[in-house]
């Protein structure tokens, strides 16, 4: 069962992971956690950070054990808890692309 979450997004990132939704033809929720589904399981994951400083919120359903993968994604990367959100939508996937 997802659990609802808030995350900090760039204002950037937050236009990046609408335009992916679109062109993935899913609704932005649904777009978000196929990105952080692909964010905690990628063993090597690549990003394209945007900078931009994390003043919009986002919330999204993410099933337990994906939120978990992503915090070990933040543990592994040694940045904050709170840049989850900026790391999912700037991830750089297959789907995504």
């Amino acid at each position: 069962m997802n659990a609802d979450s808030q995350f900090m997004l760039s204002r950037d990132a937050l236009t990046k992971l609408h335009d992916e939704a679109r062109r993935m033809g899913l609704p932005v929720g649904a777009a978000f956690r196929r990105k952080a589904y692909a964010a905690a399981r990628a063993r090597k994951p690549e990003f394209r950070l945007s900078g931009g400083n994390l003043e919009r919120i986002f919330t999204a359903g993410v099933h337990p054990n994906v939120y978990t993968g992503l915090v070990d994604l933040t543990k592994r990367l040694g940045v904050p808890v709170a840049c989850i959100g900026e790391l999912v939508c700037t991830h750089i996937s297959e789907d995504a692309e």
